[in-house]
């Protein structure tokens, strides 16, 4: 990973907030935040079994980048990527 990279960690919203363009305006806000500290690249982990989660990053501009499988975890951990240089 390069400086440019920059991680979106422990991102959820809650039940009651879901589907009303909250989440979507927060990750526009994080994506230009890094943009505006000089960063390319923004980074979120997702579980890789949920389709509905993945659809909701992808789109919101993200790629699937790779995906984990981590023994001390149920569930395999998709790496999804968004480029953010305007």
């Amino acid at each position: 990973k390069s400086d440019k990279e920059y991680e979106l960690q422990y991102f959820s919203v809650t039940p009651d907030n879901r589907n009303s363009g909250v989440g979507a305006k927060c990750l526009e806000f994080a994506k230009n935040e890094v943009n505006r500290m000089g960063g390319t690249t923004i980074n979120a982990g997702a579980v890789h079994q949920s389709v509905m989660i993945r659809n909701w990053y992808e789109k919101n501009g993200f790629k699937q980048k790779e995906v984990h499988r981590i023994t001390q975890l149920p569930f395999a951990l998709g790496i999804m990527s968004c480029n953010v240089e305007q």
